[in-house]
Formats: structure tokens, sequence, C-alpha cells
């Protein structure tokens, strides 16, 4: 009985150690620094330019079956998920979080998808 109490203080005290370095890692910046959500930046797309697009989509199609392609990426992980985020972190050398305008800048504007 008294094995196992001690073992139970042993494990009580690893349990509020590594509680504890983990909120001074957190607050002391080990894990990233949260930003807010940011905004999306960049142009909008004129309505001319897309009325053009579609168009030339049903010009280019065989009568009365015009379709649209779109462009998209159906599995992305932000630093918002788990598995990225800790990539993420600057104590294994990544960049830190960025807010999750950053990805739709980059979907839209690097990477020119449409979804």
């Amino acid at each position: 009985m008294r094995r196992i109490l001690i073992g139970l203080a042993i494990l009580l005290v690893v349990l509020v150690a590594g509680g504890g370095m983990f909120w001074i890692s957190a607050r002391d910046g080990w894990f990233g620094v949260e930003h807010d959500t940011g905004t999306i930046t960049g142009r909008e797309v004129p309505a001319d330019v897309i009325a053009a697009r579609a168009s030339a989509v049903t010009a280019a199609a065989p009568q009365g079956e015009a379709k649209q392609i779109l462009f998209g990426d159906l599995h992305v992980h932000t630093t918002i998920s788990v598995d990225a985020f800790q990539y993420a972190l600057p104590l294994l050398g990544g960049k830190g979080i960025h807010p999750l305008a950053d990805a739709c800048d980059c979907a839209r504007y690097c990477s020119a998808l449409d979804f």
C-alpha cells in the first residue's frame, strides 16, 4: 500500500512539474506567437473579367453543355491544425503560426486556386 501511495505522489509531482514547464514554455513563446485572423489582401477580380471568362467557356463548349472548370485543393492544413502547428513551432525550427488569412491569400493569389 505504501508503494502505491509513493508511486501516486511521484506521478502527481511529475504531472504538476510538466504542466508548469508547458505553461512557462507557452508564456515565453516557445510554441510561437498567436496572431489574429488577419485580413485577406489583394484585389478583387473585376466583374467584366469574370463575365468574359464565362462567355469564353460557353463559346468553347458544345451546344448546351457549358461547364465550369474549377481548380482547388480539397485537403489543406493551416497552422490551426495540430500537426501543421507542431511543424510551425520555432522550437522545432518553424517560422511560427500564421493567421488563417495568410492561407487564403496564398491559395487565391500565389496558387491561383478557385477553392
